[in-house]
């Protein structure tokens, strides 16, 4: 997928003195790491100038690696890893991104509707401070929800199960909850809020889904004031609407 890199300028970087700055990195222009039936590759870097090496096999890139110079396509899950280079610069970290083809799950037994809740009372400024604490409260919410918080400030909750899509195609998945949150589908996470500092800033991302049905996690925080939180979505054929309690479900005990 191109000629063969300058190695001149690929060894000066990689000899470069402490003081030498480190070029960006370079990234994919693509946010969701999954696909339907392909997805194309496009690589940037920020340093003008700049080369991308990169690799598709799981290696990490050198100056023997391939050189970026057009996107290319990947049909089957692919590692992609890539680095930065330039003349008098030190080459850049290492930047991987797995691409998948997106698949629904196979469930044994149907789901039970709606999802399962965890309520935390602490000193929470992320999601990640009440991980290893005790939840206040459980159960079963029709879907996310701020009547859950016994209070209305340093508390937690995430709420966790599945959501099944309606068709196979690209969705947006938007959420403003304060102080912030994160959204994590199949597994792998969305986006990551943190907005102490301002309203409850909505974040978004869109991604390509099977038809079927997905796991999804919802965890947010709030440190104080007002608790608040809303969760929609749009999809093929349907403009932006709060998630529907039909589509989210719990698996079966």
């Amino acid at each position: 997928m191109g000629p063969k890199p300058n190695h001149a300028w690929a060894a000066q970087g990689e000899e470069s003195g402490p003081a030498a700055r480190v070029c960006a990195a370079p990234y994919l222009t693509r946010i969701s790491d999954k696909f339907l039936e392909s997805a194309q590759v496009e690589m940037k870097c920020d340093d003008r100038g700049a080369e991308i090496l990169y690799s598709t096999d799981g290696t990490t890139p050198d100056q023997h690696a391939r050189r970026y110079e057009r996107p290319f396509e990947v049909t089957n899950k692919t590692t992609v890893k890539m680095r930065s280079f330039a003349a008098g610069m030190t080459p850049s970290i290492t930047v991987a991104r797995v691409l998948s083809p997106s698949e629904a799950l196979t469930l044994a037994t149907a789901p039970q509707p709606g999802l399962a809740y965890a309520y935390y009372e602490g000193i929470y400024r992320s999601v990640y401070d009440f991980a290893k604490d005790q939840p206040v409260a459980t159960g079963v919410v029709e879907r996310p929800t701020t009547t859950i918080c016994q209070r209305t400030n340093w508390v937690g909750s995430s709420f966790e199960g599945l959501i099944q899509i309606p068709k196979d195609g690209d969705y947006t998945f938007y959420v403003a909850a304060k102080d912030g949150g994160q959204l994590l589908i199949d597994g792998q996470e969305q986006f990551e809020s943190d907005c102490r500092k301002d309203a409850a800033l909505p974040q978004q991302a869109t991604l390509a889904l099977r038809g079927g049905y997905h796991r999804f996690t919802l965890k947010t925080y709030k440190c104080t004031d007002a608790i608040s939180l809303t969760t929609d979505w749009s999809g093929p054929g349907f403009e932006r609407t709060p998630i529907p309690k039909e589509v989210l479900f719990h698996p079966s005990e």
